[in-house]
């Protein structure tokens, strides 16, 4: 296995959310955040110029502002209110009474569009087919993604895929999808660039859960490594316990005769007893509280043992250190 190329992801819907991913030697890719959404917007011709200054009028802003004010779904709802009383034409030039874009405002869609409160961009999106600046309002804000799009391609090189999804594009496929859209045109009017953007493949999530499937994904992953943990947890408490043993108990070890043992049983379980407290309270600070638990039991189950075996002491329970 080896890592594979960069990959990016843009979701326009409530906000403009942005991550991109990229994958260690073993092939495994890793997802990182990111407050994209929130860079400058950069108008692209004299329409969206008027409506930079039309949004930084209306947020208090003296130079700039986010993206995310423009793609997305109070986006759309704030071109809308910029070209419902805008006094420029289709092309951002000033123009006369009859063809200013406020002049083609229709009564009825307009009523219901500002009524509508936080849908008010999901019902501008809904009356394209009637009213000619629902269709304006569309089409800036998909150039307006597209373009930020191409910035994205270029910074991060994703060539592994750069994946679109989020509601709106998933409600508005034939803006991204047609050959000659405005959304891919701007997508590769990167000047010197648009041959990097031409290697960029672009794909439309057409799934609208994989915010729970990512938690999913991320909930697997974490209970494997809690059992790959524990796994290396208990490996390492055994090789603990062993030597453990070996150390608090060397008669049991190193004596091969039973008569060659000096002291009385009831003083080397004393002793023991001493020793293996001194391992719970060891194992205590090397593997925390829930594995020195697991310890505690196995020497005092293994003291009991050794004890039988080591000392010929009959009644080994007898002697047993009790949990603390």
């Amino acid at each position: 296995t080896r890592s594979g190329p960069p990959m990016a992801c843009v979701g326009a819907g409530t906000g403009l959310g942005q991550c991109f991913l990229t994958s260690g030697t073993n092939g495994v890719y890793e997802v990182y955040p990111s407050e994209g959404g929130h860079a400058d917007f950069a108008p692209q011709g004299a329409l969206q110029v008027a409506l930079l200054d039309f949004l930084k009028n209306k947020y208090s802003q003296k130079n700039r502002v986010s993206v995310e004010r423009v793609v997305s779904g109070m986006g759309i709802a704030d071109i809308y209110r910029f070209l419902r009383q805008s006094e420029l034409n289709a092309e951002g030039c000033p123009a006369f009474e009859g063809d200013r874009l406020m002049d083609k405002v229709t009564p009825d869609i307009d009523a219901l569009i500002l009524s509508a409160g936080d849908q008010m961009g999901g019902k501008v999106a809904g009356h394209t087919h009637r009213c000619m600046l629902c269709q304006l309002a569309m089409d800036l804000m998909f150039s307006a993604f597209g373009s930020e799009l191409g910035t994205i391609g270029m910074k991060l090189l994703p060539f592994g895929g750069l994946y679109v999804c989020g509601g709106i594009s998933i409600k508005n496929q034939d803006y991204l999808t047609q050959q000659d859209s405005l959304f891919l045109q701007s997508f590769r009017d990167k000047g010197r660039l648009s041959p990097v953007l031409s290697n960029v493949p672009v794909k439309l999530v057409l799934a609208e859960d994989i915010g729970q499937r990512g938690a999913h994904l991320v909930a697997v992953r974490m209970l494997q490594d809690q059992r790959q943990r524990n796994k290396a947890s208990m490996k390492s408490l055994k090789n603990f316990k062993n030597k453990t043993i070996e150390m608090c108990f060397p008669y049991s070890y190193h004596q091969s005769s039973r008569s060659t043992l000096v002291r009385s049983p009831v003083e080397h379980v004393a002793r023991e007893q001493i020793c293996v407290l001194r391992v719970i309270r060891c194992a205590r600070s090397t593997f925390g509280n829930i594995q020195s638990l697991q310890a505690q039991r196995c020497v005092s189950r293994t003291s009991g043992t050794q004890l039988n075996r080591g000392m010929g002491v009959r009644n080994a329970n007898m002697y047993k250190v009790a949990h603390v």
